[in-house]
């Protein structure tokens, strides 16, 4: 009964060492297969551009996006202010010349006067040539 024993131990040893290898050999082929997918993974994720739909997904190109703008409108205001500025100066030397003492002079009579001077000088030269 003793070596009845030790040869179904030993039998079940070797059976036993048997699937450790088989186990090894399966540990192996996915350790390999995992650095291959990994490899076609990161491929992918550049190649379709995953990190930009990360980034909309996340919120944070929205983000980036509102802080572009605040800046760009930043600058924008301060053109605003200069106009501004420039625009009050202006109101200012217009207010200034409107509460003026200086008179300001009538030119439509003048305007008047010249078109009446140049009728009659066309009348004239049309009477001259109607004589003709």
């Amino acid at each position: 009964m003793g070596i009845k024993m030790i040869y179904l131990s030993v039998n079940k040893l070797h059976q036993i060492e048997s699937q450790l290898q088989s186990y090894q050999m399966l540990f192996w082929l996915c350790i390999a297969g995992a650095i291959v997918f990994g490899g076609i993974t990161v491929f992918l994720f550049f190649y379709f551009h995953a990190g930009s739909i990360f980034l909309e997904l996340t919120g944070i190109r929205r983000k980036r996006e509102i802080k572009k703008i605040r800046r760009y409108s930043g600058h924008t205001e301060k053109l605003r202010r200069k106009r501004k500025v420039s625009s009050k100066k202006e109101k200012e030397e217009t207010d200034k010349l409107l509460t003026g003492t200086e008179e300001t002079v009538v030119l439509q009579p003048q305007e008047h006067f010249i078109m009446e001077k140049e009728l009659k000088l066309a009348a004239l030269k049309e009477d001259q040539w109607n004589s003709i």
